[in-house]
């Protein structure tokens, strides 16, 4: 139910349970884990919020868009990055900004990020639809876009090595390039 709290499965030693985000008002769709006091569970209508071993706070992004938070990613010190509407968005302390949107397609589609990965340099790869996947170097974002109109629904990155995959469709990043990828 929208109104209700919502529900959050975590393991508890041997056993899974289901715990109560008592704070979160709307439907959850991605969760970010640093350990085991220090969780975040982004959703529906620019729901985040924070678990911090205790308890649950809401931590919603300031925006008067009502979309929902489609991937969440922290490192091990620094700013909670989310996908919120098709953005990069970033929380400083207590303060959400966009950090980063694709550049508008002369085709009047809308272009939209929908997933976040990050490799141990502290890279961040998203990937999102009309072919486009974007890149954060820890200075600055940079996109590509691959031919064709593919979704990447799924990102992942391991050393200098990127992969998106999507329906029909996979990409690998090498050497800084994007390519598509069937092998």
């Amino acid at each position: 139910h929208p109104d209700s709290p919502a529900d959050v499965c975590c393991r508890d030693g041997a056993a899974l349970r289901v715990q109560r985000a008592s704070s979160c008002p709307n439907s959850l769709y991605a969760v970010h884990a640093r350990g085991p006091g220090d969780v975040w569970v982004g959703g529906g209508v620019k729901t985040v919020c924070h678990f911090d071993g205790t308890g649950w706070s809401y931590r919603h992004v300031t925006s008067t868009w009502q979309d929902s938070i489609t991937d969440l990613w922290q490192g091990p010190t620094g700013p909670l990055w989310a996908i919120f509407s098709g953005e990069v968005w970033r929380l400083d302390g207590e303060t959400w900004a966009r950090a980063y949107q694709l550049p508008d397609t002369a085709d009047w589609t809308v272009p939209g990020l929908l997933r976040l990965a990050a490799g141990a340099d502290g890279t961040l790869i998203a990937g999102g639809s009309h072919g486009y996947l974007a890149r954060f170097d820890g200075t600055a974002w940079s996109a590509s876009r691959l031919p064709g109109d593919a979704s990447y629904r799924g990102v992942a990155v391991a050393g200098g090595t990127g992969w998106a995959v999507g329906p029909a469709a996979r990409a690998r990043l090498q050497g800084g390039a994007w390519r598509e990828s069937y092998q």
